[in-house]
């Protein structure tokens, strides 16, 4: 996501950004799913706004990859009704779950405060949210 904040001295190009998120969506990376899933959601990187599109990207590199990150992002989408997609906090605790079994930060995250807040139909527990926040923090994605 360097690509379109600038940073390290690049200039921001969010055309190249996105050319190169679809290129490896092409190359089937489950990382570059999540991330040109989210340019859709968000509407960035010089594209429309297409959250059908974001879903199916979410979906893809959840599913087909087993990526972590676009577990996380799957399961804001299914915890807030957000894409497209009817609000099913069961469905979001199983993505964050599986999300953080593949080590990813983000969905370690947000389960922390799933269980922090008691949220998913889980009992707010702030040990067990404290866990997965550290974990969270260690994780290499």
């Amino acid at each position: 996501t360097t690509l379109f904040r600038s940073r390290c001295g690049l200039a921001q190009d969010v055309a190249k950004a996105a050319e190169l998120f679809i290129r490896g969506v092409e190359a089937k990376s489950g990382l570059a799913m999540a991330y040109l899933g989210r340019a859709y959601e968000e509407g960035r990187c010089g594209l429309a706004q297409d959250a059908a599109k974001a879903a199916e990207l979410y979906t893809r590199g959840a599913f087909e990859i087993n990526n972590g990150l676009a577990m996380a992002y799957l399961g804001i989408a299914y915890e807030e009704g957000r894409c497209g997609l009817t609000q099913d906090s069961t469905i979001a605790l199983r993505l964050y779950q599986a999300g953080a079994k593949a080590k990813s930060g983000h969905a370690m995250a947000f389960l922390g405060r799933a269980y922090e807040e008691g949220r998913c139909g889980l009992t707010q527990d702030s040990t067990i949210a404290l866990r997965l926040y550290e974990a969270g923090a260690e994780a290499k994605s």
